[in-house]
């Protein structure tokens, strides 16, 4: 968590990811990050980036697919 909340670390791992070919992963962690932080007063906002998160990560067509187990996708559904 500390690298991932430290930015010059985040920086280096994230090129590390992409060099390693896993980028998705730490987006898909900073989009979750940033939907844990809305205000749940912000239905429509919330509702919008849940809906880009899966889109993006989740659904199985995702253009950018993070590696988890069909139960778990069946489970976030």
């Amino acid at each position: 968590n500390y690298v991932l909340r430290t930015p010059k670390l985040m920086d280096l791992f994230k090129l590390f990811c992409v060099q390693t070919f896993c980028d998705e992963n730490v987006d898909c962690w900073v989009q979750i990050e940033k939907f844990s932080s809305f205000d749940p007063k912000e239905q429509v906002e919330l509702k919008k980036l849940a809906i880009s998160i899966w889109e993006e990560f989740f659904l199985e067509a995702a253009e950018r697919p993070v590696n988890i187990t069909q139960d778990v996708r069946k489970y976030l559904k």
